[in-house]
C-alpha cells in the first residue's frame, strides 16, 4: 500500500495548529514550575523537621541514659 503525500497546509492551518500546542506547553512549564515551588518548600520544611527529630533523639538518649 502506498502513502498518498499530505496536501500543503496553509498559513492558517499551521497557526491553529501550532497555537493550542504552544498554550498547552505554557501551561504545562507553569504547572512544572508549581510543583518544584512546592517540592523545594516542602524539602526545606523536613530538614527543620529532622534538625528537631535530631534534637529530640538526644534528649531521649540523654533522658535515658541513667536507667542503663
Amino acid at each position: 500500500m502506498v502513502d498518498k503525500p499530505l496536501p500543503p497546509h496553509s498559513p492558517g492551518d499551521r497557526l491553529r495548529t501550532l497555537a493550542p500546542a504552544a498554550l498547552n506547553a505554557d501551561a504545562t512549564v507553569e504547572q512544572l514550575d508549581t510543583l518544584v515551588t512546592t517540592m523545594d518548600k516542602t524539602l526545606m520544611g523536613m530538614g527543620g523537621t529532622m534538625e528537631y527529630f535530631e534534637k529530640m533523639l538526644i534528649v531521649m538518649n540523654t533522658t535515658m541514659t541513667p536507667c542503663r
